[in-house]
């Protein structure tokens, strides 16, 4: 059983590096594109603002795929950071924690193992 916990400790310690630094950046993406829907403004506002902009088809609704702005570009690289010190620390904690109960678990797995021959 201390085997197959220390395997499942070791597996989750591997998925999970670097999890929480990963989502940030993926979530602040300053190059990835806005939806907006078509009934919010229309292909004529868009090309008088002069903003790239793609017509695009989303679950049968029709709307855009707008650059963002320098504001919210702005926004994105100042999460990003501010957010990826503490996201590194957070992931490095997170892999000491399954790095230390891994060896926990492995050691008794293998005292266990020494007792029973």
């Amino acid at each position: 059983m201390k085997i197959k916990n220390s395997i499942l400790v070791l597996l989750v310690g591997m998925f999970c590096q670097s999890c929480m630094t990963l989502a940030l950046w993926r979530t602040t993406n300053p190059h990835e594109y806005v939806w907006i829907d078509s009934s919010e403004i229309t292909e004529k506002e868009l090309q008088q603002r002069n903003v790239a902009y793609l017509k695009h088809e989303k679950n049968r609704r029709s709307g855009y795929l707008v650059e963002k702005n320098s504001a919210q570009k702005l926004q994105d690289y100042s999460q990003r950071i501010f957010g990826t010190p503490v996201t590194l620390v957070m992931d490095g904690v997170e892999v000491i924690i399954v790095g230390i109960l891994s060896n926990h678990l492995t050691t008794d797995a293998a005292f266990l193992l020494l007792e029973n021959l």
